[in-house]
């Protein structure tokens, strides 16, 4: 299917950019098919883009990296990204911790002046608690070019997500989801600091305990354990804090 979609010219792929340091295979083949199948743009989040930036703009796919902060952004531009992407705290999924996150709504302006000062070429797109026409107007006033919706278009209908889950994020508004490792603690999931994830509130959100006892939990494959893990897969999902359908 992605194949067939790529034909059209119209598909992105998006990689996390700290499990490419861990391997790169699958962004290997997908930048040696042939030019018709390969994808018009690729995303970068969540680590240095440096090492895959040269070949995938050789590849002939604008690179569009993703940052949290205002002091990643000189990285992503001299990697050569044509298009940044300004993730809020807001943002549903996995994004920058709380403690060290920014707000959409500060973010984004800082972001277009820095851009506008040293690298004017560059496209910004803000994300993070937009998902409706007002967000993306309030994103334009800021300075941003565009928006880039997750949780509003992972909550529609041509989503592949499970439809308990997205009927949940749809029963859910901004103030029912939390920001926390636990949601990876209890996947074992090892994402490094600083980045969690944001997902709809379980009990097991204030639980959550230091990512040095990740191991002991993961590592033994307790029942109270597996028991949690199951208990999140069934009660919570992935969805941000901007209003309209889950988004």
């Amino acid at each position: 299917m992605a194949l067939q979609a790529a034909e059209t010219g119209r598909i992105g792929c998006g990689f996390i950019t700290w499990k490419l340091d861990e391997n790169a295979s699958a962004l290997d083949w997908l930048l040696d098919l042939a030019p018709a199948q390969r994808p018009r743009a690729v995303l970068l989040s969540f680590g240095d883009p440096g090492p895959y930036a040269a070949r995938i703009r050789r590849s002939g796919a604008a690179l569009i990296c993703q940052v949290q902060r205002l002091e990643q952004l000189p990285q992503a531009v001299q990697a050569g990204a044509q298009v940044i992407v300004a993730q809020g705290a807001e943002a549903g999924g996995h994004g920058m911790n709380a403690l060290d996150g920014r707000a959409t709504m500060t973010l984004v302006p800082e972001f277009a002046d820095w851009l506008a000062a040293h690298a004017p070429e560059t496209l910004l797109l803000a994300a993070g608690g937009i998902g409706d026409g007002r967000g993306l107007a309030a994103a334009l006033m800021l300075g941003a070019d565009g928006a880039l919706l997750g949780s509003r278009l992972w909550a529609t209908a041509e989503s592949l997500a499970a439809q308990g889950a997205k009927e949940l994020a749809l029963q859910t508004d901004g103030d029912g989801t939390a920001r926390s490792p636990v949601f990876d603690v209890l996947r074992c999931k090892d994402w490094p600091a600083p980045y969690d994830f944001r997902a709809i509130r379980t009990r097991c959100t204030g639980n959550g305990r230091r990512r040095s006892t990740r191991r002991a939990r993961c590592g033994a494959g307790g029942v109270r354990g597996r028991r949690a893990g199951r208990r999140l897969r069934r009660s919570a999902c992935h969805r941000g804090r901007g209003r309209g359908s889950g988004a």
